[in-house]
Parts: C-alpha cells; structure tokens; sequence
C-alpha cells in the first residue's frame, strides 16, 4: 500500500461553533496517524476532495492556506522514505508540518 497523505476533515460535522476541525491524515502498510491541526474552517468554506480551504476563501484563512499549502509542498520530502518504512509516521508529521 502505498502512503497516503490527507488534509480532511474526516466528513465530520461542524463542532457547536459551526467550523469544521482540520486534521492531518497519514496511513500506509504501519498503519495510520490522525493528528489536529488546530485549523477551524466554516464548513462553506472548505473542500473535502481537494483537502485545502475553498480558493474564495483563502483571504478568510492565510495562516491556515500556509500550513496546508506547507504540507503539500512537502509531501515529496516525506513520501519515499515511508513507503520503504525508512522513516516513522510522526517524523514524517513534524516534516510536513515544519515551517508552520
């Protein structure tokens, strides 16, 4: 299997506040890590396939488009290592996660 990474919201619905708590998916053949990344979006605003904030709506969120723009820019970096197992799912969140 090969890794998969995801920013989602897992299709949960909205907390009392109305916004949607983001988190970061990682699965492959160890297994799967979710971690919170402290991103509350409006359920309006946010793209479950795409996984990232509606572009409408970045202006809304720029500290919140950084991070996740960060973790797909660095997806590559994290990629290889854990499909050969040659790296740990919670190192791989700290690289993905690094310059936030």
């Amino acid at each position: 299997m090969k890794t998969q990474i995801k920013v989602t919201s897992d299709s949960k619905k909205p907390n009392k506040d109305g916004l949607l708590n983001i988190k970061l998916r990682i699965k492959n053949v160890d297994g799967r890590l979710v971690k919170q990344l402290g991103v509350k979006v409006s359920n309006e605003h946010w793209n479950e396939s795409a996984g990232h904030i509606k572009n409408e709506f970045w202006s809304n969120y720029p500290a919140y488009v950084n991070l996740i723009n960060t973790i797909y820019a660095n997806r590559n970096i994290v990629d290889v290592p854990l499909n050969k197992g040659e790296m740990s799912m919670q190192v791989a969140f700290e690289i993905l996660t690094v310059s936030y």
